[in-house]
């Protein structure tokens, strides 16, 4: 009997850069994530085709979102902790990204990326996720990290990308 496991891998990036920059003076790469209960729910949901019930992880819906909790990741969370200092963001233009071809094994992975602007998320930053809506708004969370990113200051634009592949 063959076995054909599933491997979900995630990585988060965090680029920091200052204003008038086109490169990062830092770039952070964070392996792994928590694939939380509701979120695998969504997921099975969709390839069930009853896509209906839930907002899609596309452009005009998913965001990432950052706060400064450092509460322990679980299965069961919902939302991501902290009750103040937090943000929901935006796709970028374009994002996410994902090219489907049945024989190209690139098409295993989606990107999401948003840009957290001067004015945006300035606090530490040790908390992240993907959600299909907005903060408030009965998003559904698809998955989340726990890792100590820095603090952002109100002088830099902060770029947070997450790539997601199976394997």
């Amino acid at each position: 009997m063959m076995i054909d496991p599933i491997q979900w891998n995630a990585v988060w990036l965090v680029e920091k850069y200052l204003p008038d920059c086109d490169e990062p003076y830092e770039s952070i790469i964070i392996p792994g994530n928590l694939l939380v209960t509701g979120g695998a729910g969504g997921l099975w949901n969709f390839l069930n085709g009853n896509p209906a019930t839930l907002d899609a992880f596309d452009n005009a819906h998913a965001m990432l979102a950052v706060d400064d909790s450092t509460a322990a990741e679980t299965t069961a969370q919902i939302d991501i902790q902290a009750v103040t200092n937090r943000k929901f963001k935006a796709m970028a233009a374009t994002y996410p990204i994902h090219s489907f071809s049945q024989f190209d094994t690139a098409t295993k992975s989606i990107i999401y990326k948003s840009s957290f602007t001067l004015a945006e998320a300035n606090y530490a930053w040790n908390e992240f996720g993907l959600f299909n809506g907005p903060d408030g708004g009965g998003a559904l969370m698809l998955n989340r990290k726990v890792a100590a990113l820095g603090t952002k200051p109100n002088t830099e634009v902060w770029d947070l990308t997450l790539t997601i592949s199976m394997a």
